[in-house]
């Protein structure tokens, strides 16, 4: 066993004396940056030429690839900046100076300049508006147009005029004849033999009021009643007729109440109800004078007597009858507030505390005390009242 073993030992050694192991260099690497190429669909392009073993038709593939590769590479001669390409493209709408570089002199000027431009435009179009040439009635289609609705932007003929507006107060106007005329509710425009005319007839106030009769509910009739009523609204005054229903049963009638007036969203200038006032109106004006504490009462009448004018009504605009029904108004909205604990008004110097107080000077508080008059005051108490009493106030409502 011995003598095998040192037998492989010799075999060994003898070896590696015919055929001793070779070393390697070791090879520094260079620090040069070598930049691979790659062809038109993103593959890396070999840079070592195709081994001899392989087919003809792979070596054929090859060269094709890298001549395609080497047409797609392109030279610093084909190539254009963007800047250069977009300044060949022809500007088919000349883009003006950036708004944001222009001071505010210049932005001034460049806006006088296009109102400028416009204003011919505008005087044409404004002409034009006037024409009383219409063609035929939208609705129907079959008779010459004879009113313009302002509200419903469309033209209509006489009979149709009827029946979209029985219970409707919009602004209308003639467009017969050489220029157009302004028409109140009452107006209507009949045709006979060609000939237009304009007559009037009674309108009815618009109410929300729907009587049920036991007997025949679908018998119920609308006709007009002998009580006229002033309506005053955003456009100024309106002269018109209280609706009644009837049945045609029992020949039973419901005349329209204050309850009734109330919810249709009127207030009344009086206690009979001869002159109403759309609340709207009055939250208008309670707005304006929160805005403007010093906007006049008889100027703000004075617009509706012009508005009244305007849309072909007439009559004036009573200022206490006014004043009286705004009151009354504002005390039942503070009164309505306060019960359902919505508050109607918030002054920023009041609320949530008290931030300042100013007397005015030239309504001495004097004049108070000496003019008390016989009528009482809506809101008992002093025109000052204690620090207790405005504190315990305002927690009433916060």
């Amino acid at each position: 066993m011995s003598s095998l073993e040192e037998m492989m030992e010799k075999a060994k050694r003898l070896t590696e004396e015919l055929d001793p192991p070779t070393k390697r260099k070791r090879t520094t690497k260079s620090s040069t940056v070598t930049w691979r190429k790659r062809d038109h669909t993103g593959q890396i392009v070999s840079q070592h030429p195709a081994k001899t073993n392989r087919q003809p038709s792979t070596n054929k593939k090859k060269t094709c690839l890298n001549s395609e590769n080497d047409q797609l590479q392109p030279t610093q001669s084909d190539c254009i900046s963007l800047d250069e390409l977009l300044a060949s493209i022809p500007d088919e709408h000349p883009r003006g100076p950036d708004k944001s570089s222009l001071t505010w002199a210049e932005r001034q000027t460049q806006n006088e300049e296009n109102w400028a431009k416009l204003r011919p435009s505008l005087v044409n179009m404004t002409i034009e508006s006037a024409s009383t040439d219409h063609g035929l009635c939208q609705r129907c289609g079959c008779r010459v147009a004879v009113i313009r609705c302002r509200q419903c932007m469309c033209v209509l003929c006489g009979q149709c005029d009827k029946i979209s507006h029985e219970c409707l107060l919009h602004d209308r106007d003639a467009i017969f004849g050489a220029y157009c005329q302004p028409l109140s509710p009452d107006m209507v425009v009949e045709t006979v033999t060609g000939c237009h005319k304009i007559v009037k007839e009674v309108r009815l106030l618009p109410v929300q009021m729907k009587p049920q009769c036991p007997c025949a509910p679908a018998e119920m009739i609308k006709r007009p009643s002998n009580k006229e009523v002033i309506l005053i609204g955003m456009n100024g005054r309106y002269q018109l007729h209280l609706p009644m229903y009837e049945c045609r049963g029992c020949k039973k009638s419901w005349q329209v109440g204050l309850e009734d007036l109330i919810r249709s969203h009127y207030w009344p200038g009086s206690v009979t109800c001869q002159t109403i006032f759309e609340v709207d109106l009055l939250r208008s004006f309670r707005d304006l004078k929160l805005l403007a504490p010093g906007v006049s009462r008889q100027a703000f009448l004075g617009m509706l007597d012009e508005r009244t004018k305007t849309f072909g009504r007439a009559g004036k605009i009573g200022g206490d009858t006014f004043q009286k029904a705004f009151i009354e108004w504002c005390f039942a909205t503070k009164t309505v507030s306060g019960e359902t604990g919505v508050v109607s008004f918030k002054c920023t110097a009041c609320m949530p505390a008290m931030q300042a107080v100013a007397v005015d000077g030239n309504r001495k508080l004097y004049r108070f005390k000496n003019s008390l008059g016989t009528t009482k005051a809506l809101f008992d108490g002093q025109f000052l009242a204690k620090d207790e009493d405005v504190l315990n106030s305002s927690k009433k409502f916060s």
